[in-house]
């Protein structure tokens, strides 16, 4: 090689570098950060990176994804740490399709406190993006927060925060409940008229005046499935802090699931 080919080759190496390093970086996205990790696409991979400064306070995470269809398509199993890398592969190492992802970040810190972060993660061709649970939740009604939370709990029957996000999906934050500490009660409501009579066409019952398909109404029923959701947290809690969110007794249940009737606008 001559003198001149060589200095040649050095120079485009040079120029080369800046556009290499360019590329790298338009690879890689933060899509998520938390006060201890943070979430990153590099490359194709998706990349749970512990935060600076917390190499002293966590001793281990776990990543999992579901897909939602309810099928695990990842877990990283418990990892000190460093790193967590997803392939954004499911366990047949067949590329995973693009749509959204339930994803379970569970953290254990020194101390023995541990936590658990839920998120929803979207794959397309063009990006991937990561909500957690609570900005899910604290989101417009027609955001799929509660299809979200339901299909949680069918993931993971047996985790108790599951049932208390998908609880809270029913409750409504805005709304104040009358408190007796506040304000006088309400006068009670007058009792209500009788039952219209019971007529048998064809062997069913029916009521004059109401129709046949009727049924309760969906502030009701999700009042129930609340309900039954923060049973089933509290059944399933083994830590004082998660008990006492389900407990029936927790400010933000009085607040969320008291019947309509008992709901009352202080100004």
């Amino acid at each position: 090689m001559t003198r001149v080919s060589f200095l040649t080759f050095i120079v485009l190496i040079i120029a080369f570098l800046p556009n290499a390093s360019r590329g790298a970086t338009q690879n890689s996205s933060l899509i998520y950060r938390h006060s201890l990790f943070s979430i990153r696409h590099e490359r194709g991979q998706v990349r749970l990176i512990p935060a600076e400064g917390a190499a002293s306070l966590v001793k281990e995470t776990r990543l999992e994804v579901y897909s939602f269809n309810g099928g695990k398509v990842f877990d990283s199993g418990a990892v000190g740490n460093q790193p967590i890398v997803w392939e954004l592969e499911e366990q047949s190492i067949s590329a995973a399709p693009d749509g959204k992802y339930i994803c379970s970040i569970q953290i254990k810190l020194d101390g023995g406190e541990s936590d658990i972060v839920f998120g929803q993660l979207t794959k397309s061709a063009q990006r991937v993006s990561f909500i957690d649970a609570l900005r899910l939740r604290a989101g417009s009604p027609a955001n799929g927060a509660q299809e979200f939370f339901k299909r949680l709990t069918a993931s993971r029957p047996d985790d108790a925060s599951a049932w208390l996000w998908y609880g809270r999906t029913m409750c409504k934050p805005s709304e104040i409940i009358f408190d007796p500490q506040i304000a006088p009660p309400p006068p009670l409501p007058p009792p209500p008229p009788p039952p219209p009579r019971s007529k048998h066409v064809g062997g069913e019952q029916r009521q004059e005046g109401v129709p046949t398909d009727r049924s309760a109404g969906p502030g009701e029923s999700d009042v129930n499935e609340a309900i039954n959701a923060f049973q089933r947290a509290l059944d399933l809690a083994t830590d004082c802090n998660t008990k006492d969110q389900a407990s029936p007794t927790s400010p933000s249940l009085t607040a969320g699931l008291a019947p309509p009737r008992k709901r009352l606008k202080l100004y």
